[in-house]
């Protein structure tokens, strides 16, 4: 039910630039039934009916027909599954930074509350950009420390991790590091496949007034495949990238693509 809500957010917010936009329309069922086509519509309209009692959803009827719309409560819920968006385009300190968890918190005999803090813990680290690089160890590009010491602190969890901060590697290079730990490489072909697929669309509806069954097909798959790759997608800086990454394209062709699909 977590994902369905979690794609539900992202198609109500896709018809726009939703990093940027705020203004976003209301749909019917129909709107979210067609576009997620591997849910059931009861299942849908649970996860609507849900978010609409959360706050992340606005309901209206109009001529008996339910109709739903993002609130900026909900714009704020889906920018929390996107973290690393907020992190486009940042410059680089050129430090890395390391965390450690000490040696005992790894251990199945600890006590369940402190068990449940390090899950936490590790989810929270993910979320500000930690990259698990080995057992108990976790590595990040950006300027993060501070969160992570406050929560460390507010979650008495500060005896059981150890913080560091390099400028520089003894051996190596920073990129080549990077692509490494990341996958870049291959996350990069999924984006030019992706661009490559949106753009094949694009040419093939210009013309028509409806989409086919085809069509539709083509469409759904691009709207899932977007929404994974923008869950993948480090948002590392453009210096320890070392080339033009392949996201605002990306974004780009999709919002065209949602321009010509989205009343079809």
């Amino acid at each position: 039910m977590k994902r369905l809500k979690q794609k539900i957010l992202f198609l109500l917010a896709s018809e726009k630039d939703f990093f940027y936009h705020r203004d976003f329309s209301y749909r019917p069922y129909n709107y979210l039934y067609h576009r997620l086509p591997k849910y059931q519509d009861s299942s849908i309209r649970d996860a609507c009916l849900q978010m609409v009692q959360s706050g992340e959803l606005d309901r209206l009827l109009r001529n008996r027909e339910a109709l739903f719309r993002l609130t900026s409560h909900g714009r704020t819920q889906l920018s929390l599954y996107f973290p690393q968006m907020a992190r486009f385009n940042k410059s680089w300190d050129i430090v890395w930074r390391i965390a450690i968890l000490l040696p005992g918190n790894n251990k199945a005999s600890l006590e369940k509350t402190h068990q449940a803090k390090l899950l936490a813990l590790r989810k929270m680290m993910l979320l500000l950009g930690f990259k698990p690089l080995s057992r108990g160890v976790y590595l990040c590009p950006m300027p993060v420390a501070d969160k992570l010491k406050s929560y460390l602190i507010k979650q008495k969890l500060n005896k059981s991790i150890a913080i560091f901060e390099a400028n520089k590697l003894i051996m190596g290079d920073n990129a080549v590091f990077g692509h490494h730990l990341w996958g870049l490489k291959n996350l990069a072909e999924q984006y030019a496949k992706f661009i490559t697929d949106c753009n094949r669309l694009l040419s093939a509806i210009k013309t028509k007034k409806d989409l086919q069954d085809k069509d539709k097909g083509s469409y759904c798959r691009l709207l899932d495949t977007f929404f994974l790759l923008l869950q993948s997608d480090p948002a590392l800086p453009k210096k320890l990238i070392g080339f033009k990454w392949p996201f605002s394209e990306a974004k780009d062709v999709f919002f065209k693509l949602q321009k010509e699909c989205i009343d079809r």
